[in-house]
């Protein structure tokens, strides 16, 4: 008997397309592109890009579609015909494990290419032996990146696929959805005049193919850039200065309507300031926090004895990089450049602004020590 279900409540993804790094090995793939890239279109320069990249993506794939480049597959037909030949008896017997043992060994290094790729990692190259540790880092951070369930603004859980997604559009519409801001005049009224004639025209001109070229190909082939924004506002500690605050996150919010978010907002204190001072002060900002053991770019915001204790924060970070189930699966070779190239890394951004204890750099190097 055959049960189907008809009524299926996977959702089935269409497939992203990813230029694997071992085509680049193959001279009939560059020229495929140059020929695919020499093609006529038709329509604005955007829409002929667009075409362009579509004609060389469609050709890459019938092209590794019918060529068959699968690393995983070619390994297990190479092993089995590896293990015939060594059972069988005839004289030109070591001439063809050569050969098989030679196309054997170049099919590990197209797999570990493959997953080197997708694991994006800068600092450590293939060709050092550690797929296992791709495909570990691969599988983790799928595991990072899958959402399994999602709690909606009501408390309640979403049960299936199309719940997270109905969720997640609604908030980021919500979120995006203007609130017809106001008095856009005044926040801009207090925002000082730094941009000339001259500099305006020079930000507002038509950007060039050469900046174009310029960004693109300074960009890492497995990363993007991403926004970046953060704010800082100085003021007394007293109670005019904070309705003063107060009054500036209203005048925002309706301006641009973006609600500042006091759970997520901090307040850092001298340490001349009075307990009774700070609560008041915390109480008219809407319940916003005391930044105590914080960190701010990176760096904690409140620097005190013992500094031991303060910067171990360095020492919890060496350990988490190095003893994880998957940085065991690292070669020697990998090792050493794990070690080098981001352990070593790790201290030197606080070790350029303040001065570590000697104890949390004798703790560090023995952490590195017991990592072999």
């Amino acid at each position: 008997m055959l049960l189907l279900d008809t009524d299926s409540k996977g959702m089935k993804w269409k497939r992203r397309f990813y230029f694997d790094g071992n085509w680049v090995k193959y001279k009939e793939v560059g020229e495929l592109i140059s020929r695919e890239w020499r093609k006529q279109q038709n329509g604005s320069r955007f829409l002929k890009l667009h075409q362009k990249i579509k004609s060389c993506r469609v050709a890459l794939l019938n092209w590794n579609r019918q060529r068959d480049t699968n690393a995983k597959k070619e390994i297990m037909e190479l092993k089995q015909k590896l293990a015939e030949v060594q059972g069988d008896r005839y004289a030109n017997k070591n001439g063809k494990m050569r050969d098989l043992k030679k196309k054997l060994e170049e099919a590990y290094k197209r797999e570990e290419v493959f997953w080197g790729q997708k694991t994006r990692i800068k600092w450590l190259k293939e060709g050092d032996k550690n797929t296992k540790y791709f495909h570990a880092s691969v599988a983790e951070r799928r595991r990072r990146n899958n959402i399994s369930s999602l709690q909606k603004g009501d408390g309640t859980w979403c049960e299936s696929e199309q719940e997270i997604e109905n969720e997640i559009n609604g908030y980021f519409q919500e979120l995006l959805t203007s609130s017809n801001p106001q008095q856009v005049d005044s926040i801009l009224g207090g925002i000082p005049l730094v941009i000339t004639n001259q500099m305006n025209a020079m930000l507002v001109r038509p950007v060039s193919e050469i900046e174009v070229r310029k960004v693109v190909f300074s960009l890492h082939p497995n990363k993007a850039p991403g926004p970046d924004d953060d704010a800082l506002i100085f003021c007394r500690a007293n109670k005019e200065e904070a309705d003063k605050v107060m009054k500036l996150l209203e005048v925002y919010g309706k301006a641009l309507g973006q609600v500042i978010n006091a759970e997520k907002s901090y307040v850092f204190f001298s340490k001349n300031t009075r307990d009774e001072v700070k609560a008041e002060i915390l109480d008219i900002l809407g319940g916003m926090k005391e930044a105590r053991q914080s960190k701010y770019l990176g760096l904690p915001l409140v620097i005190e004895r013992p500094k031991k204790q303060v910067f171990n924060y360095i020492r919890e970070r060496v350990i988490n990089r190095m003893c994880g189930s998957k940085e065991r699966l690292l070669s020697n070779v990998g090792k050493v450049v794990l070690l080098k190239s981001v352990i070593l890394v790790l201290p030197a951004y606080a070790m350029s602004c303040c001065k570590l204890p000697k104890g949390l750099c004798v703790d560090i190097c023995r952490e590195m020590a017991k990592f072999w």
